[in-house]
């Protein structure tokens, strides 16, 4: 019986089909447990049999094989693959296809290769240094901000007095205090660009107290170039993704210079001056194949993805970046870029024309006193390839318009089709300024400084006319002077000493004169002046009395009423939003003339600060160049994941805002202490929740320093930006209670 079971094995494993191994060990497993089944069910025959003793063993060694063979099957799945064996026999060769008609090759002349690079050289750290520059530092308020700063702080500030001690105050007036001097410094405009854009930069933008930035440029292996600089904010303390890139690229025929600017050189103690360029692409011939055997030259743009940063003021060489056949590229929307931060120089240059301007010989009040529209400020913006683009102040014009359309800097996405701006970009237009939180001093000096003119360039226009209209003297015989209007000592040349005091002094002089000379006048029946001599002097007729024009008392009671509400005006202002619907008298909607065309449009001339506001407002806005991303079908090798690359994006925002809250300064010195304890705590607890997310990652902690994310999934990014989200908002509640300035 042995020998014929024996003989079965044998049959079933030298069976000559090409049975494979697996399935021979599965027919012997099953025929092992068939056989053990049969020999348990007839255990009792063999009870009493001479062979029970045989029956036993062999039954125990069926039991052990097939445990055995069980064992070895599962070790065998188990290192499956982990032991490479010798190489097989080569297999004949196949048969080629058959060929296209075109080339469809994912590879090909036209393909585009990139790489991630972490690696750069810091181009430019922006530091501004003013001490140096003597004349520059003084235009700088810093010990004036940190007085008032102060104040405000102690909440012992009245902002009423700023009607009557600033804008209401006589030149050299001996009565003016210290405070008043302070203040008044404050008004400069170049003191309040300055003032505006660094509390800007601290508000939306990524400055730090010491370094609005940094210009980098990737380490590019060899064979690729870079798709443009990198730039990184003062308070991104870790080294950003950027991209390299080889293949069907071209070089730039040229470079046009957007900005040339001044930073500070800690090693050298000097300011050294380097220069924003923007590469020009390239509009080349290109033959495309239009049939199996014909060809037909097409133009092709050839175009860059950011601009250069470099030192000087050289134009850098055509094979430093690289531009891109526009047929690969993809237009985002501008609101895909972020602001980084805006640049304020020390060559803040404002033009007064004030000088050149004959207000006596003005027919009309609408006059302005030009500002430069040179003013050496711009804005850097970051693309989603982590390139960056220029929006220069330069380069921005102002048209005869509404104030929103210009601010928009007729940017397309904000456009309908018929030009006109959309409802929801005009939305978006006042969340986005309201976000921007500006001082209280900064909009005291800014409110005072602009109502200061406009009210002086009114009203200068109503004293010159009733300087020329006030010529008649009454024939009455009296021993009391008659009054006229003398505005001798007048300066017409609107200084920042606030002359709109001096002629509000004058006017209310020149009431009371006539009051007093109308108290005590004789009345004269008689008059030999010829018919409409007292109407055209502006006179009534002079056996009554004397006054003013009707058209001066109007605009002086007008003022004097305006201003009685401008303290109230600089409580309720604390955003940039607040500052545009205080100046302009429609707010957004308020239409902007820069000839007279705009004029008969209904548009106003503007002021120097209302100039400056949407000026700065206007490189709060990105640029006006295209954006894009690099097209998955042009890539010959993976794709871009834009999926990650927009999680990225998100997760610096919230790290950034993240910083500034916990490198807060706060002005009273046991708050400070308070707040770095609370910060402490809610830094431990910050980290224990990010371990549970991201805590088995080798290095995570380093990672999200170097905002190195390529360890991380899709889903582990969003809970990390979950967790900063929070933690950022329990930080805007903890501060919400004190004076600080985060930054």
């Amino acid at each position: 019986m042995f020998a014929a079971i024996s003989d079965f094995f044998n049959s079933v494993m030298s069976f000559s089909l090409n049975i494979s191994v697996t399935v021979k060990i599965i027919i012997l497993i099953i025929t092992i447990i068939v056989l053990l089944v049969g020999m348990y069910s007839i255990r009792e025959q063999f009870e009493y049999s001479y062979f029970r003793h045989a029956y036993f063993w062999y039954f125990f060694v069926a039991f052990v094989n097939l445990i055995s063979i069980l064992i070895i099957v599962y070790f065998y799945n188990a290192k499956n693959g982990n032991y490479v064996g010798p190489p097989g026999a080569t297999g004949t060769r196949g048969k080629r296809g058959k060929s296209g008609k075109f080339l469809t090759c994912s590879y090909c002349k036209t393909n585009l290769y990139i790489q991630k690079q972490q690696l750069s050289t810091i181009i430019c750290k922006i530091i501004l240094n003013y001490e140096p520059f003597n004349v520059e530092y003084n235009k700088m308020p810093f010990e004036a901000l940190k007085y008032f700063d102060a104040l405000i702080a102690a909440g012992s500030i009245d902002y009423s007095q700023f009607v009557t001690n600033i804008i209401l105050a006589k030149t050299g007036d001996p009565a003016a205090s210290d405070a008043v001097a302070k203040f008044k410094t404050l008004m400069v405009p170049n003191s309040l660009a300055f003032q505006l854009i660094d509390e800007i930069n601290h508000s939306i933008g990524k400055s730090d107290n010491l370094i609005f930035g940094s210009f980098k440029r990737p380490n590019a292996s060899m064979g690729y170039t870079i798709l443009g600089d990198v730039v990184a904010g003062g308070t991104e303390q870790f080294n950003l993704n950027c991209f390299i890139i080889s293949g069907d690229i071209l070089f730039p025929q040229g470079y046009n210079l957007l900005v040339s600017f001044q930073s500070y050189n800690q090693d050298t103690g000097k300011h050294d001056t380097f220069t924003i360029w923007r590469p020009i692409g390239q509009n080349v011939m290109e033959q495309q194949q239009t049939s199996a055997t014909g060809t037909t030259p097409v133009p092709t743009q050839y175009t860059a993805l950011g601009d250069i940063c470099s030192l000087g003021t050289t134009t850098p060489p055509l094979n430093l970046s690289a531009i891109i056949r526009e047929t690969c590229l993809e237009e985002v929307s501008s609101e895909y870029a972020t602001m980084i931060f805006i640049y304020c120089g020390i060559d803040l240059t404002f033009t007064d024309e004030t000088h050149n301007v004959d207000y006596t010989q003005t027919t009309s009040y609408l006059i302005e006193n030009k500002i430069a529209n040179n003013i050496q400020i711009f804005s850097v913006w970051r693309t989603p390839l982590n390139t960056f683009i220029t929006n220069s102040n330069s380069d921005n014009q102002i048209i005869n318009n509404t104030v929103a359309f210009n601010i928009y800097n007729n940017l397309s996405f904000a456009l309908n089709e018929n030009g006109n701006l959309k409802t929801e970009a005009r939305q978006y237009l006042i969340t986005y300024l309201s976000t921007v939180q500006i001082k209280k001093i900064t909009s005291a000096a800014l409110l005072c400084k602009h109502f200061d003119m406009l009210y002086a360039r009114e009203l200068i226009y109503y004293i010159n006319k009733a300087q020329s209209t006030l010529y008649g003297r009454s024939s009455v015989n009296t021993s009391t002077p008659e009054p006229t209007l003398n505005l001798s000592t007048l300066s017409l040349n609107l200084s920042p000493d606030a002359p709109l005091g001096d002629m509000m002094a004058a006017i209310a002089a020149t009431i009371i004169e006539f009051n007093t000379y109308n108290a005590n006048i004789g009345i004269t029946d008689n008059s030999t002046q010829p018919p409409g001599y007292f109407e055209k002097s502006g006179y009534l007729n002079p056996n009554t009395q004397k006054k003013l024009p009707d058209d001066l008392m109007s605009v002086y009671n007008i003022i004097n009423a305006e201003l009685a509400s401008l303290p109230v005006q600089i409580e309720n202002t604390n955003t940039m939003l607040d500052i545009i619907n205080c100046i302009f008298d429609a707010g957004f909607d308020t239409r902007i003339a820069i000839d007279s065309e705009g004029i008969t449009e209904g548009g106003i001339m503007m002021t120097e600060i209302q100039e400056l506001v949407i000026r700065i407002c206007k490189v709060l806005m990105p640029p006006i160049v295209p954006i894009y991303m690099i097209k998955d079908e042009c890539l010959g090798d993976t794709p871009i994941d834009n999926t990650h690359l927009e999680l990225t994006h998100q997760f610096t925002e919230v790290v950034s805002q993240h910083n500034k809250y916990i490198t807060f300064q706060a002005e009273d010195t046991n708050a400070q202490g308070n707040m770095q304890h609370i910060i402490r705590q809610q830094e431990q607890v910050l980290n224990n929740e990010l371990g549970q997310v991201v805590g088995h990652i080798k290095g995570w902690y380093e990672n999200i320093t170097k905002m190195d994310l390529s360890e991380f999934t899709d889903s582990r990014i969003k809970s990390m930006i979950f967790i900063y989200k929070k933690t950022n908002e329990f930080y805007e509640n903890a501060f919400s209670g004190v004076n600080i300035k985060v930054y």
